[in-house]
């Protein structure tokens, strides 16, 4: 019987445990069966992405790469409108941020919660394309979105969102047309995507523990080895005794060591043998373990691999061409998602006017255009050259310092022409007729 009830108590226990981590902010279990995985908590997903190391070096990257789009505007012709109060407002959403800064942190925002509230500021506001004072981003962790319990018969926004709820102590309260939202969607979630780094879960929570094993084998080896005893009674030796034990023990921390008045090597007439305790890093396989859950988190969020430092390393092709594809697949469609948004929330279409996101100004995305101009400037002036190569035979021939064989067989070898293309090419001179009549001299 009270092996029964130590049995439901343990399990009540693991279980409290798990649900309620009592040292490891961190974890969402703690160690108590150690057949559980420790898995970071993802409860405070802000909490995982400044202590994941790899995580924000993705996530900061891509947000870096997101903000160098130029924003412009232009109209039904396609012609660049350059003065607009919604660009004015864009290039300086807030007076602490400028367009660079309210993209980065829009951009790390959605991807840690997958979502984005931005709240818009407004004077006196007299119809929907009315520009904001005001743009600023607010902290999504710090938002309830109070809905109306509607959603399938709902046309307009307000019809499903009661409004917006700021958790941060002032319990400020905003309508559905005072926050533009920006999400990701997910299968389910209509209205706020699931978080990426939920998928992630494992992923990161196997790099921090790579980590924190690395960092332990560091900081605390133990005992480097041990110097055995290695003698047998049969073979004539003695164990050692306590004595000869405490004297090679403190001549071993005296005498030797790596400094430069200690010695390297031990000698002794005891029948001593070394057995070393450390373990090696590399038979963990940690830095695989690492470098296999860093390419997850970067194909979780569209960055090439080969943009970021690596121990194999890439040639400087192979990162460039890595930037320009995260440009392409990524950072330009989520560009094109944030224009097409803000367009709506403005009625831009109404207008004849659209928003778009630029990247085709850095210097990485102009090299194609670049060789593309190099290659018609190559052709074009093989073209001249050949032209000229034409005349000049033709002009040879009719000056009668070349002959006509002799000019076609030139064509066929420099310009790699067929006979019957060179025929046609060069001119043949016309022959004067010996029976032409002799020219009056007038005498």
């Amino acid at each position: 019987m009270a092996g029964m009830f130590q049995g439901v108590f343990s399990k009540l226990f693991s279980r409290w445990i798990h649900d309620n981590p009592p040292f490891y902010p961190l974890y969402s279990n703690f160690m108590y069966n150690n057949t559980s995985p420790i898995l970071i908590d993802v409860e405070n997903l802000y909490t995982v992405y400044i202590s994941s190391p790899h995580l924000r070096a993705v996530i900061d990257r891509k947000a870096e790469m997101f903000k160098n789009m130029e924003i412009c505007m232009k109209d039904a012709d396609g012609n660049k409108v350059e003065d607009h109060p919604l660009l004015t407002l864009l290039n300086q959403p807030n007076p602490l941020q400028n367009r660079e800064q309210w993209l980065t942190q829009l951009s790390i925002q959605q991807d840690i919660w997958t979502c984005a509230f931005v709240y818009m500021l407004y004077g006196y506001r007299f119809d929907a394309t009315s520009v904001p004072k005001a743009l600023w981003n607010l902290p999504p962790d710090q938002i309830k979105i109070n809905r109306t319990g509607k959603i399938w018969e709902q046309t307009t926004i307000d019809g499903i969102i009661k409004n917006y709820e700021l958790l941060d102590g002032s319990n400020k309260k905003m309508l559905p047309n005072e926050v533009m939202l920006v999400t990701t969607q997910s299968g389910q979630n209509y209205i706020i995507g699931e978080s990426k780094l939920l998928s992630l879960r494992t992923v990161i929570s196997n790099i921090d523990s790579a980590l924190k094993t690395r960092n332990c084998i560091i900081n605390d080896r133990g005992a480097l080895g041990i110097l055995a005893n290695n003698s047998k009674d049969q073979d004539g030796g003695l164990p050692l005794d306590e004595k000869e034990r405490k004297r090679i023990e403190q001549e071993y921390r005296n005498s030797y060591g790596i400094s430069d008045d200690q010695k390297k090597i031990l000698i002794t007439n005891s029948a001593l043998t070394w057995q070393p305790m450390s373990f090696p890093t590399k038979d963990l396989l940690l830095f695989e373990e690492i470098e296999d859950d860093f390419a997850a988190i970067c194909g979780m969020y569209g960055m090439s691999r080969d943009i970021f430092p690596s121990v194999k390393g890439a040639t400087f092709e192979n990162t460039k061409e890595a930037i320009k594809q995260t440009y392409q697949n990524t950072i330009q469609p989520q560009a094109d998602q944030l224009m097409r948004i803000i367009s709506n929330q403005f009625n831009l279409k109404e207008q004849g006017l659209t928003l778009e996101a630029e990247y085709d100004w850095l210097p990485v995305m102009k090299d194609d255009e670049l060789k593309e101009a190099q290659a018609e400037q190559a052709e074009y002036q093989a073209i001249q050259t050949e032209t000229q190569t034409i005349i000049n035979l033709n002009t040879a021939v009719k000056q009668g310092n070349m002959s006509y064989e002799s000019a076609i067989n030139m064509l066929i070898i420099s310009e790699e022409y067929s006979p019957e293309e060179a025929a046609m090419l060069i001119t043949k001179p016309i022959e004067q007729s010996s029976s032409l009549p002799p020219q009056n001299t007038g005498a």
